[in-house]
C-alpha cells in the first residue's frame, strides 16, 4: 500500500511539475510575443506618422486606419457587398486622409460616407428592375449595420456625404489598375485570391483587361493622365504605398 501511494504521489508530482513548467514556458512565450508585436505596431505607427506629419493628425495612426478598413471589409462580407466596392471606398478614404480632414474621432463616419458613395457608384449605378430591390435592401442593411456596429447614424452619413463628395472633387472614377491593386490587397486579408473570389473565367477576364490597360498606357504615354490629374493619381496612391514602405523598412 505504501509503495503504491509512493508511486502515485511520485507520478502526480512529476505531472504537476511538467504541467507547471509547460504553462510557465507558454505564458513567457505569449508575453514575449505580445511585447514584440506591440513594439512592432508602435514602430509602424511612428514611421507612418513621420511620413505624413504634415497631413495626417498624430492621433490617426496607421493601426486605426487599417482597423477601419478591416471593419469595412468585414461588413461587406456579412452583407454581400462587392470587395471592389470596398476597394473604391478605401481609395476615397485615403484621398481624404491625405487632405488632412480625417481624425481619430471621425474616421468611422468618413468610412461610412465613402462606403455609401462607393456603393452608389459601383453597385447601384447600373441595375435592372429585378435587382434594384436587392440593391436597396442591401443599402438599408448597410445603414443598419453601420448604426449598430460603428455607432454612426444614417442622418450623420447623409449630412456628411456632400461635403466629402466636394473634397473628392465630385470624382469617383479611379484607374482600374489602382482599384485592382487595393482589391487584391483586401482579398489577402480574408485569405482569398482574385481567382477564388471571382472564379476562373471572371478572374482571367479582369487580369487580361488590367494587363491590356497597362500595355496601352506604356505604349501611349501622351494619352496618360497629365497635369493636375496626374498629380492627383499619384497623391491617391501615396498612402497605400507608404503603408507598404513602412512595413518593409521595419
Amino acid at each position: 500500500m505504501g509503495r503504491r501511494y509512493s508511486l502515485t504521489h511520485s507520478l502526480t508530482h512529476s505531472l504537476t511539475h511538467s504541467l507547471t513548467h509547460s504553462l510557465t514556458y507558454l505564458l513567457t512565450y505569449l508575453l514575449t510575443y505580445s511585447q514584440d508585436e506591440l513594439k512592432l505596431k508602435e514602430n509602424l505607427n511612428e514611421k507612418f506618422r513621420e511620413k505624413h506629419a504634415n497631413t495626417i493628425p498624430p492621433s490617426l495612426t496607421l493601426s486605426k486606419i487599417r482597423n477601419v478598413k478591416k471593419a469595412a471589409l468585414l461588413m461587406a462580407q456579412q452583407l454581400g457587398i462587392e470587395v471592389a466596392t470596398v476597394a473604391i471606398a478605401v481609395i476615397c478614404f485615403e484621398r481624404l486622409c491625405i487632405l488632412g480632414i480625417i481624425t481619430k474621432y471621425n474616421r468611422y463616419l468618413t468610412m461610412a460616407v465613402c462606403m455609401l458613395l462607393a456603393y452608389k457608384f459601383n453597385e447601384a449605378s447600373e441595375v435592372s428592375t429585378k435587382t434594384s430591390e436587392d440593391v436597396r435592401s442591401r443599402l438599408k442593411r448597410m445603414f443598419q449595420y453601420i448604426d449598430h456596429e460603428w455607432e454612426v447614424s444614417r442622418q450623420d452619413i447623409y449630412d456628411a456625404e456632400f461635403g466629402a463628395y466636394v473634397k473628392l472633387e465630385f470624382s469617383l472614377h479611379i484607374p482600374c489598375q489602382h482599384v485592382f491593386l487595393v482589391y487584391t490587397r483586401l482579398l489577402k486579408l480574408i485569405n482569398k485570391s482574385s481567382r477564388s473570389y471571382l472564379g476562373d473565367e471572371m478572374s482571367e477576364f479582369y487580369t487580361t483587361v488590367i494587363a491590356e490597360l497597362e500595355r496601352y498606357r506604356s505604349e501611349n504615354p501622351q494619352l496618360d493622365m497629365q497635369g493636375d490629374e496626374d498629380q492627383g493619381q499619384e497623391q491617391e496612391q501615396t498612402l497605400e504605398e507608404t503603408e507598404a514602405e513602412v512595413e518593409i523598412a521595419t
